[in-house]
């Protein structure tokens, strides 16, 4: 049996160095959060690999649930990934990345429920 890793497309460097590029030009006020939330709608097919949830957890404003309606179409994209790749906990991410991704996915869990 192969490195579990494999089941994951492969990391598209240049398309993963644009998004913390763009992540690190709305830390800055380059650009808006509307604009990075735009390019992940709008490549949301290219987030195929779990290295991308590390720049989203930098991004996520945790226990708000004005957040998670308002930025709902970009949670449900990473949400919808951890949920189907729950191998993600295995990478060596971080202590602080594990803690937001984690809590992310358990708040949204709740949110969505109290949706329904």
């Amino acid at each position: 049996m192969g490195d579990f890793r494999e089941q994951w497309n492969k990391v598209d460097t240049d398309f993963l160095k644009e998004f913390i590029t763009l992540h690190n030009q709305v830390c800055v006020g380059k650009k808006t959060q509307e604009e990075f939330n735009s390019f992940v709608i709008e490549n949301k097919d290219k987030f195929d690999n779990p290295d991308y949830l590390q720049i989203f957890s930098e991004r996520i404003d945790l226990f708000n649930k004005d957040y998670y309606k308002e930025k709902f179409n970009v949670c449900k994209i990473f949400y919808d990934f951890m949920v189907n790749n729950p191998d993600w906990k295995k990478l060596d991410f971080g202590l602080r990345t594990f803690i937001r991704l984690g809590t992310f996915q358990d708040e949204f869990k709740d949110f969505l429920a109290e949706m329904n």
